[in-house]
């Protein structure tokens, strides 16, 4: 006696939808990860070049300041002179 199967037969995917969530969530993991990582670099790098910045714009301040106290200095000095001729 010979049997019959009234199922037709179906092509199975190779990946299910399980593998297809998973293949989903882990890339979407990946790219995360990536992408922190890619903003962290940036992040590192601007702010080592506002740190290099702010260490230009101290050395300025410093010569600006040596600058402004001999000129006080000098001014003093001409204040003296002034004064010696006022009196």
């Amino acid at each position: 006696m010979k049997s019959y199967s009234f199922i037709q037969p179906r092509k199975k995917p190779i990946f299910t939808l399980f593998d297809k969530i998973w293949f989903g969530l882990f890339s979407f993991g990946i790219v995360f990860i990536f992408a922190v990582y890619f903003l962290y670099l940036t992040q590192i790098a601007l702010t080592h070049n506002f740190i290099e910045e702010q260490k230009e714009q101290v050395l300025q301040f410093q010569n600006k300041t040596q600058e402004n106290g001999k000129l006080y200095d000098i001014l003093l000095e001409q204040s003296k002179i002034a004064n010696t001729f006022h009196t």
